[in-house]
């Protein structure tokens, strides 16, 4: 592993290269979260006969836990002082944890009941999402100290965006790959072939995880800062009044989209593709290859937008998109053309990109302005909080999205009637374009202005 960086006089610009190191981790991060995403319901719920709702607590509850660890593991990593670094072990601990329980994830017991397959799901998960927070917190942390300099700042993360959509062409497809012969054998036995598919995530996870952590320096002015008592760095970050905003943003467009995320797989299934599982899965990989390949063409479209523009108005103009797309769903899910859900997908990705590339940025000036007040760097804290809090609408939201499935009338595979998938589509629409407009209301209030000079 590398020494620390020395500090200089002038803001030193982060190469290309160590931007793109770092990136590579958002490969990791991806096949960690939304891998999870992509399978956990067609297998475990379509394949195995899993109830939803138990479905939602098993992911819901480690999640929570998860969003508990976050602000410990932000408070540690920031007053950790290791001759390697306050980030690079826990990376390091972290991304391999996470590739051996992804693993074992998918290899559930043969024949298990509904009640096993909770209780394995529950207890691996929980594992799984304890060392995601390992892994997570102290590599955003890592990227948010990384660049001295705004602009550079949003190009960091517009890169982290490329090497996140480039993941996001493979993500859509895993349920798709699982039915492959190759893995399924003859069968097409999903769940084989979902076992398979789990160890090739797995590996690419410890590949992309692990660079940053021996390729990558850190800032050595951490050696000589006072250490900051957990119930008081907490209290500082969630008291930031610029911080209180940008989260509530955030924790309104992952609702947005967590939310009915599972309604789309649904609607998708049942609604444009007949009932059809495997042609559902060929469409909606079909249809995330193409939100992914219009989310890696708008990044640097959005980080120079935002260095024209400020990065209010582009996330403003992004959301106003993204409920473009919801709402156009209404006539582009359609089973004659199924090739046209396509189209609101790649606005929604468009729209709701402004936001992933952005809010890393805003909290990386976030922690300039902490600085600016307390003398300290705190990024393991900021980014730890926030991910707490966008976390707890992640676990909340998975709980409660089956029983937004029930209540729209969809009880099993055998049972799907017109009218509930009449409601799915209106609640596709109407959750997600609520939740946005709030959003719009939070962007108005955030008072840090952009200063790129």
């Amino acid at each position: 592993m590398q020494e620390y960086d020395r500090p200089s006089a002038t803001p030193e610009r982060l190469s290309f290269f160590k931007k793109c190191v770092w990136s590579l981790g958002s490969v990791a991060d991806q096949f960690m979260t939304n891998g999870i995403n992509s399978l956990a319901m067609p297998i475990y719920c379509i394949s195995l006969g899993l109830d939803v709702r138990l479905l939602g607590l098993a992911l819901a509850i480690p999640r929570f836990l998860d969003a508990i660890a976050d602000p410990l593991m932000g408070n540690v990593s920031d007053n950790s002082r290791s001759r390697w670094g306050r980030r690079r072990p826990f990376i390091f601990a972290g991304g391999i944890l996470c590739a051996i329980f992804f693993i074992l994830l998918w290899c559930p017991p043969t024949g298990a009941s509904s009640k096993w397959l909770f209780i394995y799901f529950l207890g691996i998960s929980i594992f799984y999402y304890l060392a995601y927070t390992v892994f997570s917190v102290p590599r955003n942390a890592l990227g948010y100290e990384l660049a001295s300099d705004r602009r550079d700042r949003i190009n960091l993360f517009a890169v982290n965006a490329v090497f996140a959509g480039a993941t996001g062409l493979a993500i859509p497809w895993l349920y798709k790959l699982a039915f492959n012969p190759v893995f399924a054998g003859q069968e097409k036995n999903e769940l084989l072939g979902a076992r398979w598919v789990a160890i090739i995530c797995g590996l690419l996870i410890l590949a992309s995880a692990l660079p940053s952590v021996f390729l990558l320096s850190e800032k050595a002015a951490f050696k000589t800062q006072e250490k900051t008592p957990f119930l008081e760095a907490f209290r500082h970050a969630i008291g930031h009044r610029a911080f209180q905003c940008l989260t509530a943003i955030v924790f309104l467009v992952l609702l947005s989209v967590l939310l009915v995320g599972p309604l789309n797989l649904y609607i998708a299934i049942y609604y444009i593709c007949g009932g059809d599982k495997e042609m559902g899965a060929f469409w909606g990989g079909l249809a995330g290859t193409a939100q992914a390949l219009s989310g890696i063409a708008a990044a640097p479209l959005i980080a120079k937008l935002a260095g024209r523009y400020s990065k209010i108005q582009v996330l403003s103009g992004g959301i106003a998109i993204a409920i473009l797309g919801f709402v156009s769903t209404w006539w582009l899910y359609d089973p004659a053309h199924p090739w046209l859900q396509m189209g609101p997908g790649c606005l929604i990705q468009i729209g709701l990109g402004c936001v992933w590339v952005l809010n890393g940025a805003m909290i990386a000036d976030i922690c300039d302005d902490d600085e600016k007040k307390t003398g300290l760097r705190r990024e393991g804290i900021f980014g730890a909080v926030f991910a707490f809090i966008t976390k707890i609408a992640g676990s909340g939201v998975t709980l409660l999205a089956g029983f937004v499935l029930v209540g729209a009338g969809f009880v099993d595979a055998a049972h799907v009637t017109a009218a509930t998938l009449w409601n799915l589509r209106v609640l596709y629409i109407l959750i997600p374009t609520i939740l946005l407009l709030i959003a719009l209301l939070f962007i108005r209030k955030y008072p840090l202005a952009d200063n790129l000079e």
